[in-house]
């Protein structure tokens, strides 16, 4: 009989506990993720629901979900797990973790975004008696690609308000180049676990089945509240599905839950263990087919970002939230192209319309902070439309304009090809995008003509001033992207 797996861990790494070397934790996980058979999906694996990692049939199902990540990058791995005895909070662990294949390095930036939050308790412990935590690791990092940084986090038992506030501070950790984990058994049978909903009797496997499946019929919907329902219904205090709406609460709309593996383990006469591995995934970015011009200091990966920045503070502006909710621990995970100081606009069509514009030319502030602003006045503040409702969003093309440093133009006729044009007169003002400035043609008294009406001038007062400027930008045009 195979020796489980995370008794092979423990063995290692308390090597006083066995006399006898056991093989190799790296050749066990090989085999297992060359034998596992992952889930056939569409785009960008999201988060993983995997067993807590007790035996080896919890080690083989979590596996096949393993596979699906298996030779990925990502730069920080959420682990979440229940804390049977920990209440009304999260601990962060917040040192680093070894295993024989080698040390998992604490992600400190995240950590840095949850110092201070009263939900979240600290702790340098190391836990190596608890297999939610470690026998995911050498999974990980054996089928990762070097380089992430690991946040571990212990979720205790919360009501519905610290639950609320506890998914919007996972949220913080989720991005692209996030992979969230939730590990736990779906349920544990017997006299010695307290729960015996059924007797144990020949229609033990088909009940508990049903069962173990009727609350993950709530996870495939993402539906929190009747999974909610349904585990105060059947007393079912699953390790699972105690951390999962954590996770649950931040998948965008377009995300599918995929299960891979389901299947119970005897351990003895009377008693079990179920296990289910799942895969969540979501379209990938490129999936939103963007339009981009223009050159400038942003990459691709910065211009995607810029675009889905947009989208989230669109969102913000039609559900009333603050405009700056969140932005200091944004601030933290974005890279350098979006934290310098850039002038942006936001332009918003629908149906091939014009639907709102926002923004401003001069930097005043960091990007990404002056695109949520912007997506803030698209949405809510131009005089020629009506606030933006939510049911809009999703009918919605969004561009991006990322302005380079503007230059002066002495000679507004001789404006160079490809530029946007800015007129400031006293206090009247108006910026023609690079696009828009296209759009009129070769006319350049044309184009003056409208700046200056856009400014409410005359449509020849523009040959009053001395005020105009040039600039270029990268741009980014698509579809609203949902969270």
């Amino acid at each position: 009989m195979p020796r489980p797996l995370f008794a092979l861990l423990l063995v290692l790494l308390l090597p006083a506990a066995a006399s006898a070397a056991p093989p190799p934790l790296s050749d066990q996980v090989d085999t297992l993720l060359a034998t596992a058979h992952a889930p056939p999906f569409e785009g960008d694996p999201l988060a993983l629901l995997v067993p807590s990692g007790g035996s080896q049939e919890a080690a083989s199902s979590a596996a096949t979900v393993y596979k699906a990540v298996e030779g990925r990058r990502y730069q920080r791995v959420v682990l979440l797990c229940a804390a049977p005895t920990l209440h009304s909070r999260l601990e962060l662990l917040t040192t680093d973790l070894t295993t024989p294949l080698g040390r998992v390095a604490f992600d400190s930036t995240a950590g840095e975004r949850l110092r201070g939050e009263p939900l979240v308790r600290r702790s340098r412990q190391t836990y190596p008696q608890l297999p939610a935590l470690y026998a995911q690791l050498p999974l990980l990092q054996r089928a990762l690609q070097p380089g992430w940084r690991l946040v571990p986090l212990l979720v205790g038992q919360l009501d519905p308000r610290d639950q609320a506030e506890a998914a919007r501070l996972i949220g913080r950790l989720m991005g692209a180049d996030t992979l969230v984990v939730v590990s736990g058994d779906v349920d544990a049978y017997g006299r010695r676990f307290g729960y015996t909903p059924f007797a144990a009797d020949a229609q033990l496997e088909t009940n508990l089945r049903d069962l173990d499946l009727g609350a993950y019929s709530y996870v495939e919907r993402m539906d929190l509240s009747g999974l909610h329902d349904y585990l105060q219904r059947t007393r079912l205090d699953s390790p699972l599905f105690r951390p999962l709406p954590l996770l649950l609460a931040n998948l965008p709309s377009s995300a599918q839950v995929l299960r891979n593996d389901y299947r119970q383990e005897v351990l003895d006469e009377g008693h079990r263990r179920s296990y289910l591995s799942a895969l969540v995934s979501a379209p990938p970015r490129e999936a939103i087919s963007p339009t981009l011009e223009g050159e400038g200091a942003l990459s691709y990966s910065d211009l995607l970002l810029a675009h889905e920045l947009a989208s989230r503070g669109l969102e913000a502006a039609v559900l009333h939230q603050l405009p700056n909710e969140g932005l200091e621990f944004l601030a933290h995970g974005m890279p350098e192209g979006l934290m310098r100081p850039a002038g942006v606009f936001i332009t918003l069509s629908k149906h091939g319309q014009p639907r709102g514009q926002g923004g401003a030319l001069a930097a005043t502030r960091p990007l990404y902070a002056a695109i949520l602003e912007a997506a803030r006045e698209a949405a809510l503040r131009d005089r020629r439309f009506y606030p933006l409702s939510e049911e809009e969003l999703a009918q919605l093309e969004v561009e991006v304009n990322v302005v380079n440093a503007p230059q002066p133009l002495a000679d507004p006729l001789a404006y160079p090809e490809g530029v946007g044009l800015a007129l400031e007169h006293y206090a009247r003002h108006a910026v023609l995008l690079p696009s828009e400035v296209a759009a009129q043609g070769l006319d350049p008294e044309r184009t003056l003509s409208r700046l200056a009406t856009e400014a409410g001038l005359r449509s020849d007062g523009w040959r009053e001033s001395n005020g105009f400027q040039t600039f270029t930008t990268q741009r980014i045009r698509a579809p609203y992207l949902p969270r």
